[in-house]
């Protein structure tokens, strides 16, 4: 009976480890991610204003690639947050 409670603990506290490691996985990648949003804004915009000078129609398919590269971006990022979210309640049933 001792051996299988030790067993036991020993793989809940595996989990448990494995689930903090992707956590914080999970908000570093987030925070990268919101750091990419960004730079993407800013090149959209240093860009936006290079393109105000030549055609429209380059400006306008360059405003539309960057506003789809963002959006996937964003896209990504709520997933990770509801991953994170997913993990946290998990560990709240474990510990």
């Amino acid at each position: 009976m001792d051996a299988h409670q030790s067993t036991t603990e020993s793989v809940s506290t595996s989990i448990n480890r494995a689930l903090h490691s992707i956590a914080a996985h999970l908000h570093r990648y987030r925070s990268e991610l919101s750091s990419v949003e960004g730079i993407i804004v800013d090149l959209a915009t240093h860009y936006s204003g290079i393109c105000a000078r030549g055609s429209a129609e380059s400006a306008d398919r360059a405003s539309r690639g960057f506003s789809q590269v963002l959006s996937q971006m964003q896209a990504t990022n709520d997933f990770a947050q509801e991953l994170e979210k997913k993990i946290q309640n998990i560990l709240a049933l474990v510990s």
